[in-house]
């Protein structure tokens, strides 16, 4: 399984395009981002529904950061 990580330096456009690439080469993969880009990646997901037939689980949780935890999200992707 293959995971595309979110990330602010990306540009938002590249990671729609890379998303949508993924759907096509495998059935089920990962979209991962913590802290403030949990927003984008749900946002490239939005986008990426209107353009193939997907579903998307979300599994959030928390990590340790040195000013303390902050938020995690793994999307769980698969193209129908």
């Amino acid at each position: 399984m293959d995971v595309l990580v979110v990330t602010s330096n990306g540009e938002f456009n590249t990671l729609v395009r890379v998303a949508e690439a993924m759907s096509y080469k495998y059935r089920t993969f990962t979209v991962s981002a913590h802290g403030r880009q949990i927003q984008r990646s749900a946002e490239v997901l939005a986008v990426l529904s209107k353009r193939r037939s997907i579903t998307a689980r979300a599994h959030f949780g928390e990590r340790e950061g040195d000013s303390g935890p902050y938020p995690t999200i793994e999307w769980t992707v698969q193209s129908i």
